[in-house]
């Protein structure tokens, strides 16, 4: 029998590779978005420290000052918030994406799998027939063979 051949293999090559690139896209967006989360914290860290401080009593220009430092701070944790949101949209597509990939490889991969058992199955019969075929045959040869030994042809 002929060896084993799976007819989409060149499709599974291909889903295995867009799995392993998901699957390289989605630890780049975790890491990101780790990344992003810890800016952001930060920065949410500095603007609470900032403005949990008493107003400082003194001049206006001083007052100004702390306003607008305070004011850069919140700006800051505002651009942070929203780069982790961005992180974490961009994170939870690329899981989508991976999801997506690895059902398509899984599924080509239980055929592959379903098609060698079938396969192997059709040669085991294949093999059984044969040695039918072989016992068949050499238990005519012997029955022949004792009807010759008997003197008379049947």
């Amino acid at each position: 029998m002929r060896r084993y051949r799976f007819g989409l293999e060149t499709v599974l090559r291909v889903q295995r590779a867009a799995k392993q690139k998901a699957v390289r896209e989605l630890m780049l967006a975790d890491a990101r978005l780790r990344e992003d989360v810890q800016v952001r914290d930060a920065a949410r860290h500095r603007y609470a420290r900032f403005t949990a401080c008493a107003p400082a009593r003194g001049a206006v220009e001083q007052f100004r000052a702390e306003r607008a430092v305070a004011g850069l701070l919140a700006q800051s944790a505002s651009a942070a918030e929203r780069r982790a949101l961005k992180s974490a949209e961009r994170a939870a597509v690329a899981q989508a994406r991976w999801s997506q990939a690895s059902r398509r490889a899984a599924a080509l991969e239980r055929l592959d799998e379903r098609r060698r058992a079938e396969h192997v199955a059709a040669a085991l019969r294949a093999e059984v027939a044969l040695v039918d075929d072989v016992v068949s045959a050499r238990h005519a040869l012997l029955a022949m063979g004792e009807a010759y030994e008997g003197g008379e042809p049947q």
